[in-house]
């Protein structure tokens, strides 16, 4: 579990320790390796192109929904990837020639209220 958490910290990112808890070590690894949509972003943003960058880390995170689409639980695998989704998704807004702003919006349910996330363009 403290490996899952480093994995995510190392990316700006914090998990849930009911999410931590629910990896199994391939979703851990999983968080490890990037796509090679990734591997493209994150060498144009090296390299100063950030107009590829911005390109492909927004494909990346397109990936990532797709990915989630046949998934029908809110289970480890799931919740993976929707992190993923969520920093590639992210990168992205850094990016972009425009602002975006991640934002949380409360719903009202049977539950109370709940947020969902997001994204603000201006």
């Amino acid at each position: 579990m403290a490996k899952a958490q480093a994995i995510f910290g190392s990316r700006g990112h914090s998990a849930p320790q009911s999410v931590l808890a629910q990896m199994g070590n391939r979703v851990q690894h999983a968080l490890r390796a990037y796509t090679p949509r990734e591997a493209k972003a994150v060498a144009a943003e090296r390299n100063g192109d950030n107009v590829t960058a911005r390109d492909n880390y927004f494909i990346a995170a397109v990936h990532w929904g797709a990915a989630q689409w046949p998934l029908d639980s809110n289970n480890a695998q799931n919740l993976t990837y929707n992190a993923k989704k969520r920093e590639c998704y992210g990168r992205y807004a850094e990016l972009a020639d425009h602002h975006i702003e991640e934002v949380w919006l409360p719903v009202k349910t049977g539950k109370g209220t709940q947020k969902i996330p997001a994204w603000f363009h201006l």
